[in-house]
């Protein structure tokens, strides 16, 4: 999804649904004035401008400016949810993906929220720091998350 602009759009205006998809490219947005919506979807009460449901997509140059709920809203769940659901996918652990200078200013929320991000080497597994001999599988550090060059502004 690339250079696309929304302006006073109901509801998010751009999303990756469900905690399932993944190696999406986001890039060159633009979006101004989202506004909160109470006939659709639940979460279109608090809406974003780019609403991120799984942390392994590419998301850079994109700008939310003077919405009435948050500008990026990265809500990662355990596991996917809705028509996607399954346990066997853990997108809070997972790895995040390639985010830089994206911008989010004047929304009357946040410019940025986060929701439960903890990425690890094993996305499904326990965060553990330490190694055991009789059970490798029981390391499992954690990945930093790098959100680079984010300009956020003037939110309340």
């Amino acid at each position: 999804m690339e250079k696309n602009v929304g302006y006073r759009v109901k509801g998010h205006n751009f999303f990756v649904e469900d905690g399932i998809k993944t190696h999406n490219i986001i890039r060159n947005n633009l979006v101004i004035s989202s506004l909160t919506s109470t006939n659709m979807l639940q979460t279109d009460i608090s809406v974003a401008s780019f609403w991120v449901t799984h942390p392994t997509n590419d998301f850079y140059g994109n700008s939310a400016a003077g919405g009435d709920f948050y500008g990026i809203w990265y809500e990662i769940k355990a596991n996917p949810d809705g028509p996607s659901a399954t346990m066997d996918v853990c997108p809070k652990g997972n790895p995040l993906g390639y985010v830089a200078n994206n911008v989010a200013h004047s929304n009357i929320r946040f410019g940025l929220r986060i929701l439960t991000l903890a990425s690890r080497l094993y996305p499904c597994n326990p965060i553990s720091n330490y190694s055991d001999p009789d059970d490798p599988w029981k390391f499992n550090p954690s990945i930093p998350s790098v959100y680079s060059n984010f300009s956020i502004y003037k939110n309340l």
